[in-house]
């Protein structure tokens, strides 16, 4: 999808603007306080990070895809009866991978915003800015809910 696109590109955009201002050794973990406790080599925080979210990002875009192609009995939404019949399995498909995509899209915003507090902090020697952690991660929560209940009432099978 488009916006994830950006987001990572905008993430890698970003890295690239203060890569040589980042400490040589970050800190990559940060206990409840926000205070560091575990460390990475600036090389290994940007590669783990790149390989978490491109196999996230990814194999949400991907099962997307795969709805089109793996049997029915495996795909399971409300209403499965209703929906997976031959013919409107298309639209339930459809339907599902737009969805996917917008899960992918705030699982872009978390992971994007997460790696800004990671270089504030690291930019600063400062600890993360926890209120903003807790805020990003309640609207993952808070999109996640509306998600699934969106979903759900999309499933419902038309009068």
């Amino acid at each position: 999808m488009t916006c994830v696109g950006v987001l990572v590109a905008l993430s890698l955009a970003r890295t690239m603007a203060v890569w040589a201002e980042l400490p040589e050794v970050m800190a990559s973990h940060f206990g409840p306080s926000g205070r560091p406790d575990g460390w990475q080599s600036k090389a290994a925080f940007f590669g783990l990070y790149v390989a978490i979210s491109v196999f996230t990002l990814w194999s949400l875009l991907l099962v997307a895809q795969l709805l089109r192609i793996i049997p029915v009995q495996s795909i399971n939404i409300p209403h499965r009866d209703y929906w997976l019949v031959p013919e409107r399995r298309d639209e339930a498909v459809r339907m599902l991978t737009h969805s996917m995509d917008w899960l992918a899209v705030a699982l872009a915003v978390v992971l994007a915003g997460a790696l800004e507090l990671v270089i504030r902090a690291n930019l600063a020697r400062m600890p993360l800015d926890n209120t903003l952690m807790v805020v990003l991660l309640a609207s993952y929560l808070v999109f996640q809910i509306a998600w699934l209940i969106h979903l759900y009432r999309r499933f419902k099978p038309a009068p």
